[in-house]
């Protein structure tokens, strides 16, 4: 029995489940910190497996011609006046999606916020060093902060914590927060986290 389009699509689903329950599962820090990488490599291995060696039971197939009308009909037969389960579908998303950007927002804000507390301090050394990577961003560092990091949707600003390291440290740090800044890493978190 070799790999079939069912063998594929059902390891997509299942490793898909285990993604969503990791999710759930990452909100603990103890969890995260101790068993993350390993679950997802985990995860990662039993898909490989399933894939590989499919076993696949006397299952039946569903055929979407029989299943999709019956589908269609529920989602557009009115409830209420013109209001359709599909239409309350699509509603309930689009005010979810408007909730959580909205949230994600606020956070941010007060994130910047936040930051009008720190004293910053001035490292013409390490500033050159940064000045030898190019691009538009800004640097700020802080005995206050405790780790680097990138922030800023449109005006990109790494902040780094006033640390004594080498130069060849500070360039293993700007190549890291930039990586961020060029990925676009903060618009991804906006949308997909």
């Amino acid at each position: 029995m070799g790999i079939t389009v069912y063998s594929v699509v059902i390891s997509i689903v299942f490793y898909n489940l285990a993604l969503i329950a990791v999710f759930i599962l990452r909100r603990s820090p103890g969890f995260r910190a101790k068993h993350t990488v390993e679950l997802l490599l985990f995860i990662t291995l039993l898909g490989a497996v399933r894939l590989l060696i499919p076993i696949d039971f006397d299952a039946y197939v569903l055929r979407s011609y029989k299943v999709l009308p019956a589908i269609e009909d529920f989602l557009r037969n009115p409830l209420i006046g013109s209001l359709t389960p599909g239409k309350l579908l699509l509603l309930g998303w689009l005010i979810g999606s408007a909730v959580t950007l909205i949230r994600k927002l606020r956070i941010q804000r007060d994130f910047d916020r936040g930051l009008n507390d720190i004293d910053f301090v001035d490292r013409p050394h390490v500033l050159e060093i940064a000045a030898q990577f190019g691009g538009s961003f800004a640097v700020l560092i802080s005995p206050q902060l405790h780790s680097s990091y990138a922030s800023g949707l449109l005006h990109p600003v790494i902040y780094l914590p006033d640390l004594d390291l080498s130069d060849d440290e500070w360039r293993m740090i700007f190549r890291h927060e930039i990586t961020h800044i060029r990925s676009h890493d903060n618009w991804k978190k906006l949308f997909f986290i």
